[in-house]
């Protein structure tokens, strides 16, 4: 029995080790940011208008979003589909989802934020405490403080 247990000790120990693969962490903005157009670089005619259609992987909110942006903007919806027109209209879709995109992060970042100063100033009141001042960077890059202790800025 105990040479059982040596040998088994001694597999453990020859075995190899393989390298552990650690969880990257999710960078803050996606890799692939905007729209991804299919490439139409295969052998056989293709229309031009269909390298304007969005592909499938854009969502309906999205798609909606994205025609109110682009009559605000006064850009037609359906342009003549010379080479040129559906490169640049393409790379503008694209660049107004990912407008769109930072926008919802934007908001969702500024949703949590305003949770979390409440939950501070409520955390503060229950312990009886006066809160101490947080420092926190708005968007116009002033600091929003409720205690400005000096003339920071």
């Amino acid at each position: 029995r105990s040479s059982d247990l040596m040998r088994r000790a001694e597999r453990r120990a020859t075995k190899k080790k393989l390298p552990q693969k650690r969880e990257l962490e999710k960078p803050a903005v996606p890799e692939t940011a905007g729209i991804k157009f299919p490439d139409f670089k295969s052998a056989g005619v293709t229309l031009r208008s269909q390298r304007m259609k969005l592909p499938s992987s854009v969502g309906q909110k999205k798609i909606k979003a994205l025609e109110q942006m682009l009559t605000e903007l006064g850009v037609d919806l359906n342009p003549m589909p010379t080479e040129e027109i559906v490169q640049m209209y393409n790379e503008l879709r694209s660049d107004l989802v990912l407008l769109y995109e930072l926008k919802q992060a934007f908001g969702n970042c500024e949703y949590e934020l305003q949770m979390l100063r409440h939950r501070h100033e409520a955390l503060a009141k229950s312990g009886g405490r006066a809160a101490p001042a947080i420092e926190i960077p708005t968007v116009e890059g002033h600091l929003a403080t409720d205690e400005v202790k000096g003339d920071r800025k």
